[in-house]
């Protein structure tokens, strides 16, 4: 960060990240996982099923003091993508994109906001409008995967998207206990192929589609007390497709730019509760919406995706953080300056299908079908302890309750509950601030299915979860 003059300042950032071996053991039937979690399958040694991985991005943020009242804010980013990966299938058919996929990627964006601080009705009002602007470019081709060497070329393309947005947000106290919040989006998205690689078996997938979309949010929260909050949100949602999940159409065959955006309804109570060193939060929420993109297959690493109606989503969240204790030198106001902290939250999700549909088998999954991919119990606990100013040591719970595999509901990941510890030591190097930490984690060694593979073509939904893992780190601030 820098600050060339009192009203500017300016916020540099680069992330770099490399993942040169990534291998994939597939997924495994429910009877695999039972019998033996760390087996593989063997079409993962067959093809040696993974990936390689190398990301580069970099952003700058400035901020510009106009006046006392408004405030500028411009925002640049841009980075890279490549990454190769060998699928759990040959790919060898000449109308298949191939079972090696190598991606090419480069994105950025820019943005430009105007702030201001003024009164209404002499109260305070706060808005904020601006424009933005992003893009991103695949050069995508695909091989045949010979046994975990490159073949054939099957795939060669140019996929771009670019999207377009003007917003704009208020934040209006029109009485002393009352605040309204709202604002707008308006957005235009565009995605694009060029098929390079065209022949009698494999026709031109060349095309475009665009999507546009106006949304509005309105709340209102009511400040009860000098302690407690008290608000509702409504509001409308939009999410275009992206660029992988058109990337392959039915029977993984061409491409999908059939696919529609997704819109939703969305409304949100909840109460906000804080003292000196408690901390208390609720809300419950729904959300309905229409053409939501969902996996409809699965197959060897490859999704396929479709649009389904009527999907809600119901539910519940509470969280609640607290500290005790007054640690020796520290503030005594805040959970950061106690002796022991305790962390709750808890997330109740009724998520599942309002309209009966054909998955890719032809057969109907019934309205009231659970969401795949989603637990309707999630809780954490987590206590700290810190005997020492600079030392502190923790314990956590995490517990999932079961999640289904597969829209018709037949196949789940059952619950599980893990624990794991942790610690870690702060201290100083001159000017620089450094933490060293290390954890634990399943402690108990537990056996679980950490994730599944929503519709697995193949039967074979389950990803167990590692064992005991043990990790270490250090951290260096300025």
């Amino acid at each position: 960060m820098a600050q060339p003059t009192d009203a500017t300042r300016v916020t540099g950032q680069f992330n770099y990240f490399n993942q040169p071996l990534a291998q994939d053991p597939l997924g495994l039937t429910r009877a695999q996982a039972d019998a033996n979690p760390r087996q593989s399958v063997p079409a993962a040694a067959q093809f040696d099923t993974g990936k390689t991985v190398e990301q580069t991005q970099a952003g700058v943020v400035v901020d510009h003091k106009l006046t006392e009242a408004d405030s500028l804010q411009a925002r640049l980013y841009g980075g890279t993508r490549q990454l190769n990966q060998r699928l759990g299938m040959s790919g060898i058919a000449a109308t298949s994109s191939g079972g090696i996929v190598d991606l090419d990627r480069s994105y950025g964006g820019v943005a430009l906001s105007w702030a201001r601080r003024t009164t209404a009705g002499g109260l305070p009002l706060q808005w904020t409008a601006g424009v933005e602007a992003n893009g991103m470019r695949d050069g995508r081709t695909g091989f045949v995967n010979n046994n975990g060497t490159q073949g054939a070329l099957r795939r060669d393309e140019t996929d771009k998207t670019s999207d377009f947005g003007a917003f704009a947000q208020f934040d209006w106290t029109f009485h002393p206990s009352w605040e309204l919040v709202g604002g707008v989006r308006a957005s235009r998205v565009r995605l694009s192929i060029d098929d390079h690689f065209i022949t009698a078996a494999s026709p031109d997938d060349s095309g475009s589609t665009t999507y546009n979309n106006v949304s509005p949010v309105l709340g209102m929260v009511w400040h009860a007390l000098d302690t407690l909050n008290v608000y509702a949100n409504l509001g409308r949602g939009f999410e275009s497709p992206t660029l992988t999940e058109v990337a392959y159409g039915p029977g993984g065959v061409g491409s999908n730019l059939g696919l529609q955006a997704s819109t939703s309804r969305q409304g949100e109570i909840g109460v906000k509760w804080q003292q000196q060193r408690q901390r208390l939060e609720a809300a419950l929420f729904g959300a309905d919406s229409h053409d939501e993109v969902v996996p409809l297959s699965n197959n060897a690493g490859r999704t396929v995706y479709q649009n389904v109606n009527g999907v809600h989503r119901r539910g519940l969240e509470l969280a609640w953080r607290g500290g005790f204790g007054t640690q020796v030198g520290a503030s005594a106001d805040g959970v950061a300056g106690s002796r022991f902290e305790t962390g709750l939250a808890y997330t109740y999700l009724s998520a599942y299908f309002g309209e009966s549909f054909l998955n890719a088998q032809g057969q109907t999954v019934n309205a009231g079908n659970r969401l795949p991919g989603t637990a309707r119990h999630s809780l954490n606990l987590d206590v700290a302890w810190r005997p020492l100013p600079p030392l502190v040591l923790g314990a956590e719970m995490h517990v999932d309750s079961r999640i289904y595999a597969d829209d018709l509901n037949t196949q789940a990941a059952p619950g599980y509950a893990t624990f794991n510890l942790r610690a870690g030591y702060e201290f100083r190097i001159g000017k620089t601030r450094l933490f060293a930490f290390g954890r634990i984690d399943n402690i108990a060694d537990r056996k679980y299915i950490g994730s599944v593979i929503v519709n697995e073509a193949n039967g074979r939904y389950f990803e167990p979860a590692p064992g005991r893992r043990f990790f270490v780190g250090l951290r260096a601030a300025m």
